[in-house]
């Protein structure tokens, strides 16, 4: 995607930017924002609503449910879009995606568009929700227990913070500026405040793809299992681990 952006990038290069690398990063971007809406709402079942061995948390409902996650995004959205971007590069002379677009392609780019972001604000909403329930639902246990863990309730809510705050800095800056963006797009608006919404739709799609590198860190911090498998793999390769294996203590006590 960067490349296809840079001054001396080919047409050919846009072109299968517009079709194939540009698709493939939305369909996994809007994959995980649903894994993580159905990850909240896992835990919001084992927290706030447990019901022992149910359904919904065993292992083999999960991978089909994840499974079927990706294949109907994947399937509804990505592929179709990339078959129907099928106008030839060098007919046209706007370096814009819509211009590979058939009229058909263009519909489809309009239902998909508002489909995702319909899915994202959902999403949102269940996150927050979910996530809320919980740390009440924890900070009761606290008081019930008559507990004064005060590091333990700090930590609780730090947790669900920084969830939260992940969450919200990578994308919904986002899906704020893809609403003017998309309807000039969409509607061939042209204004003064068109460099504007690209550029704040540049910076917002950057900001988005951080959330690469986000969960994994969120992931040590928050998930005790997958930190000391990662501080065991490192201590084979000889790698030095002093800051996860304080952590690691820290947890223990």
């Amino acid at each position: 995607m960067a490349a296809s952006r840079l001054s001396g990038a080919t047409v050919w290069l846009m072109a299968f930017d517009c079709r194939f690398s540009s698709v493939i990063f939305y369909s996994c971007m809007y994959t995980s924002i649903a894994l993580m809406g159905l990850i909240s709402l896992d835990r919001f079942f084992k927290i706030v609503r447990p019901c022992g061995k149910a359904l919904g948390q065993s292992v083999t409902f999960s991978v089909v449910t994840s499974s079927l996650v990706w294949l109907v995004l994947f399937a509804g959205t990505a592929i179709p879009t990339m078959i129907l971007t099928d106008e030839s590069p060098v007919n046209v002379t706007s370096q814009n995606c819509m211009s590979l677009k058939s009229p058909t392609a263009m519909a489809l780019h309009s239902y998909v568009v508002l489909s995702m972001e319909l899915l994202f604000w959902i999403v949102s909403i269940l996150i927050v929700s979910c996530y809320v329930c919980i740390t009440m639902k924890v900070l009761q246990s606290f008081r019930n227990s008559g507990s004064n863990n005060s590091q333990g309730r700090k930590r609780t809510k730090l947790r669900v913070f920084f969830i939260l705050l992940v969450f919200f800095v990578c994308f919904v800056p986002l899906h704020i500026v893809r609403i003017p963006s998309t309807i000039h797009q969409l509607l061939h608006i042209h204004s003064c405040m068109d460099s504007w919404v690209k550029i704040g739709h540049k910076f917002c799609l950057w900001l988005s793809s951080t959330n690469a590198c986000l969960d994994p860190l969120l992931y040590i911090y928050l998930c005790r299992e997958y930190r000391d498998k990662l501080v065991d793999m490192l201590k084979a390769r000889g790698i030095c681990v002093g800051l996860f294996s304080d952590e690691k203590e820290e947890d223990s006590q």
